[in-house]
């Protein structure tokens, strides 16, 4: 996650649906994976916002408190939990996911950005310890075969055994994830259920919903709650045409 994305449309559908779940939830808990800013042209996703009629009956209060904050030039993660866009009593964990010189390529800087990545993922998962619903939030979604935590683009993603630790039978996890244009994303949703069951856990539900306004991304919900599947379906369906229904394993 990166600051400038605040307030575009595909901020508006994540905080949708984490405010839905929490019908059935105690306790929000965001890692934000937060990363310094970059030049190219991501978190201009704004025109939603002229479009009233189409967006804001999905959730009136969550479009008009985005749009304040566009308005008034107050584009972070700070200023969204502050404005109370997230649920009561959400732990918002916004350290930086990376070192500041993500540049270097040397031994050392290597060793350096695992050590750090390390203990930023230890205290992630401590501050959100009583929490039994947990969003993470990085910029490409779940590292794949070639990814390195110390990598000069490590930072742009979650690593499967900082996944593990976070999940338990108490809690459900959702992880962003973004589509590539490679193959379908069903095909992609498919491939990310199947890993989380290898690496993770067999047991409980896991499902993939599409967001699929600006650019396509996945959302990867795991919960052991009986009714999630319904819980999300409900909300899909009241988003309408916004949100698709990607795939689904009941265990």
């Amino acid at each position: 996650m990166q600051d400038r994305y605040v307030g575009d449309v595909g901020d508006f559908g994540k905080y949708g649906l984490l405010r839905h779940l929490m019908i059935s939830h105690q306790r929000l808990g965001v890692l934000w994976y937060l990363a310094p800013p970059e030049s190219n042209g991501d978190g201009r996703h704004l025109s939603y916002l002229a479009k009233p009629t189409e967006y804001r009956q999905c959730d009136p209060m969550l479009f008009d408190g985005l749009r304040k904050l566009l308005e008034t030039d107050q584009r972070s993660v700070a200023a969204v939990v502050s404005a109370g866009l997230l649920p009561e009593r959400t732990v918002s964990f916004d350290d930086m996911v990376c070192a500041t010189d993500q540049a270097r390529r040397d031994r050392a800087a290597f060793a350096e950005r695992l050590a750090y990545r390390e203990e930023w993922a230890a205290r992630a998962a401590e501050a959100v310890d009583g929490c039994d619903l947990v969003f993470l939030d990085p910029d490409n979604g779940i590292g794949g075969k070639s990814f390195r935590p110390h990598g000069s683009k490590g930072h742009k993603h979650a690593a499967w055994n900082e996944i593990i630790r976070l999940a338990n039978r108490d809690r459900t996890l959702v992880i962003y994830h973004h589509t590539g244009r490679s193959t379908p994303a069903s095909e992609q949703a498919r491939r990310l259920i199947e890993g989380y069951r290898e690496k993770v856990v067999a047991s409980g539900t896991v499902m993939a919903i599409g967001f699929r306004r600006g650019t396509h991304r996945i959302f990867l919900i795991a919960s052991h709650q009986p009714d999630i599947s319904v819980n999300v379906e409900a909300f899909s369906k009241r988003w309408g045409a916004h949100w698709e229904m990607l795939a689904c394993d009941h265990g």
